[in-house]
């Protein structure tokens, strides 16, 4: 029981404070093809 009491309270307290939203795609279609060009460009 007292191993769920802190993060039960942790998950309360920011709460208010999460975004649900923050894994929602955005608008903008990313383009794969120049984003892996340019990771092979620059050797990451």
């Amino acid at each position: 029981m007292k191993k769920f009491i802190a993060p039960l309270l942790a998950l309360l307290v920011s709460g208010c404070q999460i975004d649900p939203y923050t894994h929602a795609p955005t608008l903008t279609s990313t383009d794969w093809y120049d984003v892996g060009m340019e990771d092979a460009i620059s050797g990451s």
